[in-house]
């Protein structure tokens, strides 16, 4: 009878080890994004969701065409599930004030294009950011403030997802500006 208990007590250490490990594929932490030729579907983001099962909505990654598909050349901000990965919700804007960010992500495989809720340019998007579309919001937030001249660094991030159907999903990954002298 003590045993088994003995020897359930010894696997419990390496049950709640395997907890923590991202068992996702990984990526080249230096791989660029995917060139695909084409990419998902642009879809308005209530159409993106409407028969998607809630429970089971994530933020996919994006290749490059199916960002250049939705977003104008210019600099922004990623963000990412794992260092290194194709980034789940790119956010662009020029580097003038005033001007409203726009961000793309794929939710079941289809693009969605949103809405910075403030205007502001680049400069709004190097603490985070909050975007909308259509019953659809996403919004991400760096854990900790960073200097306006160090935000082309990678630091950690938490992505909120929030479907007016009755999803909020809160994701932890990597947020990477390129810096306001990348064009716009």
């Amino acid at each position: 009878m003590r045993t088994p208990l003995i020897l359930a007590a010894a696997a419990l250490p390496l049950l709640a080890g395997a907890c923590d490990r991202n068992t996702a594929p990984a990526r080249e932490p230096d791989a660029a994004l995917s060139k695909a030729e084409d990419g998902a579907p642009l879809v308005p983001a209530d159409q993106a969701v409407e028969s998607a099962e809630i429970a089971t909505t994530d933020p996919s990654a994006l290749n490059q065409a199916e960002i250049d598909k939705v977003l104008a050349p210019g600099p922004g901000c990623g963000f990412s599930l794992t260092r290194g990965t194709d980034p789940v919700l790119v956010i662009r804007a020029p580097n003038t004030g005033g001007v409203t960010a726009r961000g793309v992500m794929k939710i079941h495989g289809r693009l969605i294009e949103l809405t910075a809720q403030e205007a502001g340019g680049y400069a709004s998007l190097i603490d985070g950011a909050a975007l909308s579309a259509g019953g659809v919001t996403a919004q991400v937030a760096p854990v900790e403030a960073t200097a306006p001249s160090e935000a082309a660094k990678t630091r950690q991030a938490d992505l909120t997802l929030t479907l007016d159907q009755g999803l909020n999903a809160g994701f932890r990954g990597y947020y990477t500006c390129d810096g306001p002298s990348s064009g716009g």
